[in-house]
C-alpha cells in the first residue's frame, strides 16, 4: 500500500498497528532524505546542540502521524542510524566519547519515555514474571530492542530512579489487578532465580573457604613470626657464646704463655 492510501486510513481513523508503521517508515525516509540533502547551514538547523546526532523530538514532528521520540528510538531507529552515518561521514555530525554519567542520563530519560508512551497503549503486552511482577530485564530488553538472551540484567536506575520506580510499581499494581495484558515469562524467570540462588550458594560457599584459607594465613604468619623471633634469640645466643668463647680461648692462650715462661725461666736456673 502506497503513502496516500496509507495516509487516507489514517485520517479516517481506520489504520492498524502495522499500517501505521509502514505509513511512519516511509514519512521518515522521505524527510530523512529532504535533510541529509539540505546544505550544511540548514542542515545544523536539524541536529542538536551538539552537533552529534539529528534532534529527535524536531524529527518526529517533521515526520508526524503520532510518531514520537521513542517511536524513532525504537522501531524506526535503524533508518535514523543510518542517516546520521552518512551525515556523519560527510563531516555535519561529530562523533564525541560520551561519559559514563551522560549515557546513563539518556537513558533514564529515554526509559522514561517508553514508559509513558507504552502505558497509553492499551494494547502493549507487558513481560511478567514467575510472581506476576513486571520483568524488568526483558522489559529492558524491549527497550533496547535486543534479544532478550543478550541482556544479563535491568540497569541498577530501575530501582534507583524514583520516577521510573513509581512507574514500574503503578504498572505491577495495574498487571495484578489484570488491567495490562501481559506476556508470560514465568519459566524464563523461574530458571535465572534457580541460576541466581545457585551462584549465590557458589559464591557464599566461596567466601567460606577464602575465610578459612585467611585464618589459616593469618595463623601461618603469627607461627612466622614466631619462629623469627625464636631465630633471632637464638642468634644473639650464639653470638654470646661465641663472645665468651672467645674470650676462653683468650684466656687459656694467656695462661699457656704464664706457664712456658715460667718453664723457660726454670731452665735456665739449672
Amino acid at each position: 500500500m502506497n503513502k496516500l492510501d496509507l495516509t487516507k486510513k489514517y485520517k479516517a481513523d481506520n489504520i492498524g498497528k502495522t499500517e501505521l508503521g509502514q505509513l511512519r517508515r516511509i514519512a521518515l525516509e522521505e524527510k530523512l532524505e529532504m535533510i541529509t540533502s539540505l546544505d550544511a547551514h540548514h542542515i545544523i538547523e536539524w541536529l542538536d546542540t551538539k552537533k552529534s546526532k539529528i534532534q529527535p523530538k524536531k524529527l518526529a514532528l517533521a515526520v508526524g502521524y503520532g510518531t514520537t521520540s521513542d517511536t524513532l528510538r525504537q522501531t524506526l531507529k535503524p533508518i535514523v542510524k543510518a542517516a546520521e552515518l552518512k551525515l556523519t561521514e560527510a563531516g555535519h555530525i561529530k562523533v564525541e566519547a560520551k561519559s559514563n554519567i551522560e549515557i546513563s542520563q539518556e537513558n533514564e530519560t529515554g526509559l522514561l519515555g517508553f514508559l509513558n508512551e507504552r502505558m497509553s497503549e492499551a494494547s502493549y503486552n507487558w513481560p511478567v514474571n514467575n510472581r506476576n511482577r513486571l520483568y524488568q530485564r526483558v522489559l529492558w530488553a524491549f527497550y533496547l530492542d535486543m534479544p532478550v538472551a543478550e541482556i544479563k540484567s535491568a540497569p541498577t536506575f530501575f530501582s534507583r530512579n524514583q520516577a521510573i520506580k513509581r512507574i514500574i510499581s503503578e504498572i505491577d499494581i495495574q498487571i495484578a489487578k489484570g488491567e495490562r495484558k501481559t506476556l508470560n515469562y514465568e519459566a524464563e524467570s523461574a530458571l535465572e532465580d534457580m541460576e541466581t540462588t545457585m551462584t549465590s550458594a557458589a559464591i557464599s560457599k566461596l567466601r567460606q573457604q577464602v575465610n578459612e584459607f585467611k585464618r589459616k594465613f593469618s595463623l601461618a604468619n603469627e607461627k612466622v613470626k614466631l619462629l623469627e623471633t625464636d631465630n633471632k634469640q637464638l642468634i644473639l645466643q650464639l653470638a654470646e657464646v661465641q663472645r665468651k668463647l672467645h674470650q676462653l680461648e683468650h684466656a687459656e692462650e694467656s695462661l699457656l704463655g704464664s706457664n712456658l715462661m715460667s718453664d723457660i725461666k726454670i731452665s735456665g736456673a739449672h
